[in-house]
């Protein structure tokens, strides 16, 4: 149920509506709601039953969409342990058939980072190089214990460019959701990072969805251990939730966080109400949720 098809059910008109925190998209969602005095014509208890109807609206509407995104990544993994040796043409093949812009609005892309060990380093990217790609390297330079390196990236184009050959296993963030994923051998979420492919929009916050691949899943393999890279997908957090169907957005102000403290450096999505933002809080929704690993409170 929808905020517009809420109301109507109440009976009464909201004159002022304005929705100052709602907070913490893969761990805390807060949910507040603000109106005016005389506005109410029904009982408060009654309005805090729509209220949370609509709160658990929004975050069932999340959560399914992950999940969708979550199965993408399923059916990609798919293809590379039936197919084993998938070329990177038949990968944009298979991401155009998905028809991810129309069903999968927030995806940036879809793509496989291949794990490197140091002694594996050279003879890649003399691979890649042979594919007609001479300046390919992996990126950032410098000496590590494991590399990764993102060989394939569809849509191949634009953007999608500045991050051929990066090693996301270098980075923090982005490493410990790797991490994570092949610990629990199922996907895993990131926090918070500024995505490679997003630079041109200036520092707009998104997260990326990893699903690990292991060596010994893939046919043909001689590796019987190990992890032979990543199916993993990267979300613009602000593309993601306007392609969601929830219709309450012109009435509430929403803003989602990474992690339980509602702090700036957290921020993921910030959407609000074009009304007026001196009224008090007149209802409070607040839930954990869980999004591929990532947990709060």
């Amino acid at each position: 149920m929808h905020l517009r098809s809420i109301l109507k059910n109440a009976s009464f008109e909201i004159k002022q509506v304005h929705v100052i925190t709602v907070a913490v998209f893969l761990v805390t969602l807060f949910f507040s709601l603000f109106v005016s005095n005389n506005s109410f014509r029904v009982s408060q208890d009654i309005q805090n039953q729509e209220f949370e109807i609509l709160a658990l609206d929004l975050e069932q509407e999340i959560h399914a969409r992950m999940l969708a995104y979550e199965q993408v990544l399923h059916a990609t993994k798919g293809l590379l342990v039936s197919v084993g040796n998938v070329t990177r043409e038949e990968f944009a093949i298979y991401f155009d058939a998905l028809n991810i812009d129309e069903h999968y609005p927030g995806m940036l892309g879809l793509g496989l980072s291949l794990s490197l060990t140091p002694d594996m380093l050279a003879e890649h990217i003399e691979s890649v190089r042979r594919e007609g790609f001479a300046q390919y390297n992996v990126n950032p330079a410098g000496d590590r214990d494991l590399y990764s390196a993102i060989v394939f990236l569809e849509p191949f184009e634009g953007v999608n460019l500045n991050a051929f050959g990066f090693d996301m296993y270098s980075e923090e963030v982005r490493r410990e959701a790797m991490q994570r994923s092949v610990n629990v051998a199922e996907a895993a979420l990131s926090g918070r990072v500024s995505l490679v492919q997003d630079v041109d929009r200036g520092g707009v916050a998104g997260t990326l969805l990893y699903l690990p691949v292991f060596n010994n899943e893939l046919p043909g393999s001689e590796l019987e251990e190990g992890v032979y890279g990543w199916v993993y997908s990267p979300f613009s957090m602000d593309i993601l939730m306007q392609g969601l169907s929830f219709s309450g957005f012109d009435l509430v102000s929403v803003n989602i966080y990474d992690g339980a403290q509602s702090i700036n450096e957290n921020l993921l999505f910030s959407a609000h109400a074009d009304v007026e933002t001196d009224r008090e809080s007149a209802f409070t929704y607040r839930n954990s949720l869980s999004i591929a690993g990532r947990y709060g409170h």
